[in-house]
């Protein structure tokens, strides 16, 4: 953590690459590592954002291109899919009833 606004995290995983969690402003993403390189990416990966928060204090659209370009940042699914997604569209409502009558698909 670095000012309470960039965080640069390892996690590790037995038989997998390492993830490598960050987060400046609103960017945020995973960078996978095979364990021998982790913390040398993770040093440069601080190295970088702590030079963009104290150069701008706000992420800016070029540093979030060229930041992940280089270290093939990864969206982590589980932000926007933390539930079981079946349950979710089977709630889902039939869209519109006319004249009492159903119409659209339950998506199942």
């Amino acid at each position: 953590m670095y000012n309470d606004e960039v965080e640069v995290s390892v996690f590790s995983a037995d038989d997998e690459p390492y993830e490598i969690y960050f987060s400046y402003d609103n960017y945020y993403g995973i960078v996978y590592a095979e364990k021998e390189k982790v913390y040398e990416i993770r040093d440069e990966m601080k190295r970088e954002l702590q030079a963009e928060y104290d150069r701008n204090r706000e992420v800016s659209n070029e540093f979030i291109r060229k930041f992940s370009e280089k270290y093939d940042v990864c969206m982590p699914n589980d932000i926007y899919f933390n539930f079981d997604i079946t349950d979710f569209f089977e709630r889902i409502p039939y869209s519109t009833r006319i004249n009492g009558t159903r119409t659209g698909t339950n998506i199942v």
